[in-house]
C-alpha cells in the first residue's frame, strides 16, 4: 500500500516533528533557570550583591569559576540545611544539562543526515 501525504499534511507533520524536538531543550534551559534563580533568591541576602549572571555561572560550573578572579564558595558561607538544599539544586541542574547534551548528541547527528538527504535529493 503506498501512502502519499499532501503538502497540507507534510507540513503538519513537521510542525509538530520541530515542536516535539524543540521541547527538550526548552525544557531542561526553563528547569535550569528555575533551580537557579531559586537558590539565587534563597542565598541572595547571605551573600550580598552579586548579579545573576555570576551566580548562575558559578553555579553551574564551579571549577572554571575557581579559575577566574572573584571566584567565592557561596555554599561556605551558608547554614547546613541550606547548604544541602543548595547541594541538592546543583545536582538537579547537572541533570538538565546532561539532558541537553543527550538532546544534542541525538538531534544535531539528524539534522546533519536530513540535510545530507535533501541535498542528495536535489
Amino acid at each position: 500500500m503506498d501512502v502519499c501525504m499532501t503538502g497540507a499534511s507534510a507540513t503538519t507533520v513537521n510542525v509538530v516533528v520541530a515542536a516535539v524536538i524543540l521541547a527538550v531543550p526548552l525544557a531542561a534551559a526553563v528547569y535550569y533557570h528555575w533551580q537557579t534563580y531559586t537558590m539565587y533568591k534563597l542565598v541572595q541576602a547571605r551573600i550580598g550583591r552579586i548579579s545573576y549572571c555570576w551566580f548562575s555561572f558559578q553555579f553551574q560550573s564551579e571549577w572554571l569559576a575557581r579559575q577566574l578572579p572573584g571566584y567565592r564558595n557561596y555554599a561556605e558561607a551558608l547554614p547546613d540545611e541550606i547548604k544541602i538544599r543548595f547541594t541538592q539544586a546543583q545536582r538537579k541542574t547537572t541533570r538538565s544539562m546532561v539532558a541537553m547534551l543527550c538532546w544534542f548528541l541525538c538531534v544535531v547527528p539528524l539534522l546533519l543526515l536530513a540535510v545530507h538527504l535533501i541535498e542528495s535529493r536535489l
